[in-house]
């Protein structure tokens, strides 16, 4: 099974934060991140294979 975490960024792409997250897949992670960017402008999630899966920014 994949892990993922979600990473809080700022603008310029420093890390502010790190969640893990409970997600069976991608697609699950992606909707359990959106909760984050309330509290931050930027949101990545990355699979525990190093790979970027989603980068979601607050509108």
């Amino acid at each position: 099974m994949t892990k993922f975490t979600a990473y809080a960024v700022d603008l310029n792409g420093t890390a502010l934060a790190r969640y893990d997250l409970a997600a069976p897949d991608k697609e699950s992670a992606e909707r359990e991140a959106r909760q984050y960017l309330e509290q931050h402008p930027v949101i990545e999630v990355w699979s525990d294979d190093h790979r970027r899966v989603a980068r979601l920014v607050r509108k």
